[in-house]
């Protein structure tokens, strides 16, 4: 199986996003068990069931990455109110969704991570 760092999807990305998506991945592996799966746009958690944990994506115009999840923004403890519903845009399986765009936020965001992971795993 492929390492994190050698995937494809992240040649496409930027210093700033690979600097990001690398130490997000770290932090995720700290309690998933479900290895990420890379598509040319994206990478996914599944749970052992269909549903993702979590979809990583470029985002080029943040510079940054979105983060994607199929639950509800309410479902979620999210004291700085990052999460953005995205119910309403009409994308099959995202009804929410985070940007990463500092390191600061890493740890945060990984929290988020594990309430899906909770959730779907």
């Amino acid at each position: 199986m492929a390492e994190f760092q050698d995937f494809t999807f992240l040649h496409k990305a930027s210093a700033m996003q690979r600097i990001l998506l690398i130490a997000l991945q770290k932090e995720v592996e700290k309690f998933c068990v479900f290895p990420p799966k890379e598509y040319k746009t994206r990478i996914t958690i599944k749970g052992s069931g269909r549903n993702n944990i979590c979809v990583y994506e470029l985002k080029n115009a943040i510079e940054g990455i979105e983060i994607s999840f199929n639950l509800c923004k309410n479902i979620f403890s999210d004291p700085r109110s990052l999460i953005v519903d995205t119910e309403q845009i009409g994308t099959y399986g995202k009804r929410s969704s985070v940007f990463l765009t500092r390191l600061d936020d890493v740890e945060y965001i990984a929290n988020l991570i594990k309430q899906s992971y909770e959730k779907n795993k």
